[in-house]
């Protein structure tokens, strides 16, 4: 997506929610997974307006560790613009 096609840019606090998941089709190796989600901040609501269709830009600030690295990654599955330094 080209960075001057963005219809809204967001500008706030992002997290993430973990969720453990209980795998219940395999008990063998690793029976618990985790779910990822956007938490209610304004990641949760650029992804539900990039669901709809609108070209989103996410300006916030995130810690260089596992959590914000899986949040960057859940918000470039949707197409939501992020850039990082």
């Amino acid at each position: 997506m080209n960075k001057s096609n963005i219809d809204i840019i967001i500008l706030d606090f992002s997290s993430i929610d973990i969720f453990k998941v209980e795998n219940s089709i395999s008990k063998s190796d690793n029976p618990n997974e985790f779910l990822t989600v956007p938490d209610r901040s304004s990641a949760n609501v650029a992804v539900g307006l990039s669901k709809l269709g609108i070209k989103i830009g996410l300006i916030s600030k995130l810690r260089k560790d596992m959590f914000g690295d899986i949040l960057i990654e859940t918000l470039e599955r949707y197409n939501i613009i992020t850039q990082t330094e």
